[in-house]
C-alpha cells in the first residue's frame, strides 16, 4: 500500500505546475511524510521526481527569444493558472491524510473489549486467566521463585523437621500477538522446577510390635515443562485458548531407616540406607476460555486426567506413578474502574493410580489498580476427601499476593498450609498433622 502512495503522490507531483512541485517537497510536506512512516529514501525519491519538470520552463521559454507579446501573454496565465491550481497541492495534501490514519490504526487493536485480560503485564502463562498482550505485539516475562521457609509438624513432637520443603522455579516465556487488528496471539514458557524434600517418619513392625523404624527421607524432584498455547479472539469479548504441555519429571529417593526396640529405644541391627529412581514423561491438552458480559468476566479452564507409570531403578523395585486427576473451574470477576473482585470455584476428580485424591476448591481474589502500582491478592481453599487408607482427608489454605510496579516489575508472596485429618489407625499417632510452605518470588515482564 505504501509503494502504491508514492506512485500515486509522484505521478501527481510530476503532473503539477512548477509553484505547486515547490510545495509539495516543502518542509512542512515533508514533515507529513514523515508522519506516515515514510523512509528517507522513500522521501527523497519523491521530491528527486518532483524537481525534474522544474528544467522545462527554463528550456521551453529561452527556444522563442523572438515572440516576446506571446511569452508576456503566456506567462500572465501561468500565474493565473499557477493562482489558481495553488490550492491543488494542499488537496493533495488533504487525499493523503487517508492513509495516516490507516498506517495509525495498526498500533492499536481494533474491536475488543478493553475488559478482557488482567491489569497486570505478567505473561499469560503465569497468570490464573488469558491476558493477551495489548500494548504491543510482544511481551516477555521472566519468574525466579525460591521456598524461603518451610515446616513439618508430627503428632509426636520430636518428628518436626524444619525446613522440610526446599524448592526453586524459574518461567521464561513470551507472548506474541498475531494480527494487528486482533487479539490472537500465541504464548510460549518454560519452566523448571528443582525440589528438596527431607522429612521424618516412624512405623511400627506388624510382625512384632516391640520394635519400631526410623526414617529419613530425602526425595528430590526435577520438573521440567513445555507449555505452548494458541489464543483466538472468537469475538469482541471471547477468547479461547488450547494448550500443549509436554512434562518431564525425574524422581530420586534416599532413605536411611533404622530399627529400634520400643521397651527402651535401643537400636537393634546396623542402619541402612535404600535409593531409586524413576522418570515420567507425559504431554496433555488443557482449555481456557474468557467471556467478557457488561462488567463481568467469566474464566474457565478444563485439563484432563494425566497419568504416567515407571518402574523404579536401584535398590528398589516397584511401579512409580505420577500425575492428576481430570479438573474443571470456572471463576468470575467483578470489574470496576480500579478495583476488581472475583469468586471461583474448581474441581480435580479422584486418580487412582496415583493416589491423588478428590477435591474442591473455591478462592476469593481482590485487584487494585493504579497508572503505576497493580495489587493482586487471593485467598483459597481446598477440601481433600479420603479414598484409601493410603490418603488422608486433608485442606489446603492458599494465600498469595502480587505487587506489580510501573507494569514491568513484581514480586508476589505465597502461603501454603496443609492440616491433615485423622485416619483413626495404629500408626495414626506418627502422622504428620501439619505443613507450612512460604514461597517468594520476582519477575519482570514487558513490551518488545
Amino acid at each position: 500500500m505504501r509503494h502504491f502512495l508514492i506512485i500515486f503522490i509522484a505521478f501527481l507531483l510530476l503532473t503539477a505546475p512548477l509553484y505547486g512541485q515547490s510545495i509539495n517537497c516543502s518542509k512542512e510536506n515533508i514533515k507529513k511524510m514523515i508522519d506516515f512512516g515514510w523512509s528517507d529514501y522513500e522521501i527523497k525519491q519523491v521530491c528527486e521526481k518532483s524537481t525534474e519538470p522544474k528544467e522545462e520552463p527554463t528550456t521551453t521559454t529561452p527556444s522563442k527569444p523572438e515572440k516576446e507579446k506571446i511569452t508576456k501573454t503566456t506567462q500572465k496565465p501561468k500565474k493565473k493558472v499557477s493562482a489558481k491550481k495553488l490550492p491543488k497541492p494542499e488537496k493533495v495534501i488533504t487525499v493523503q491524510e487517508a492513509p495516516k490514519t490507516q498506517i495509525n490504526i495498526p498500533s492499536k487493536p481494533l474491536n475488543y473489549s478493553n475488559k478482557l485480560g488482567v491489569r497486570s503485564n505478567e505473561g499469560s502463562l503465569i497468570t490464573k486467566s488469558l491476558n493477551p498482550p495489548k500494548l504491543s505485539n510482544t511481551r516477555f516475562y521472566l519468574l525466579y521463585g525460591k521456598i524461603v521457609n518451610s515446616e513439618e509438624n508430627h503428632k509426636i513432637s520430636y518428628l518436626h523437621t524444619l525446613d522440610t520443603f526446599k524448592a526453586t522455579r524459574m518461567i521464561v516465556g513470551i507472548d506474541n500477538r498475531l494480527a494487528d487488528n486482533s487479539l490472537h496471539y500465541i504464548s510460549l514458557s518454560f519452566s523448571s522446577t528443582n525440589s528438596d524434600i527431607h522429612q521424618r517418619a516412624r512405623y511400627d513392625s506388624t510382625s512384632n510390635n516391640v520394635y519400631y523404624n526410623q526414617l529419613t527421607i530425602n526425595r528430590k524432584y526435577i520438573d521440567e515443562t513445555l507449555t505452548l498455547e494458541y489464543v483466538h479472539h472468537l469475538l469482541n469479548d471471547l477468547l479461547i485458548g488450547l494448550s500443549f504441555r509436554s512434562s518431564s519429571i525425574h524422581k530420586t529417593f534416599d532413605i536411611d531407616y533404622q530399627w529400634f526396640n520400643s521397651t527402651d529405644d535401643s537400636t537393634y541391627g546396623s542402619a541402612a540406607t535404600v535409593k531409586y529412581t524413576s522418570n515420567h514423561d507425559y504431554s496433555y491438552n488443557s482449555l481456557r476460555l474468557q467471556k467478557i458480559y457488561e462488567n463481568l468476566r467469566f474464566d474457565f479452564h478444563f485439563t484432563p486426567e494425566v497419568t504416567s507409570k515407571d518402574n523404579y531403578s536401584g535398590d528398589y523395585t516397584g511401579e512409580s506413578t505420577s500425575g492428576f486427576g481430570r479438573s474443571v473451574g470456572l471463576n468470575t470477576t467483578i470489574q470496576g474502574q480500579s478495583q476488581d473482585i472475583s469468586f471461583g470455584f474448581s474441581k480435580e476428580n479422584e486418580n487412582t493410580f496415583t493416589a491423588d485424591q478428590e477435591n474442591e476448591s473455591y478462592l476469593i481474589g481482590y485487584n487494585y489498580w493504579s497508572p503505576n502500582i497493580v495489587y493482586n491478592g487471593t485467598i483459597g481453599y481446598t477440601n481433600y476427601k479420603k479414598i484409601s487408607t493410603l490418603v488422608e482427608p486433608s485442606t489446603m489454605i492458599d494465600v498469595e499476593t502480587i505487587l506489580s510496579f510501573s507494569n514491568t516489575y513484581f514480586v508476589g508472596y505465597n502461603y501454603i498450609n496443609y492440616n491433615y485429618g485423622d485416619l483413626g489407625e495404629s500408626s495414626d499417632k506418627y502422622r504428620i498433622t501439619d505443613q507450612y510452605i512460604n514461597t517468594l518470588y520476582f519477575g519482570i515482564s514487558f513490551d518488545l
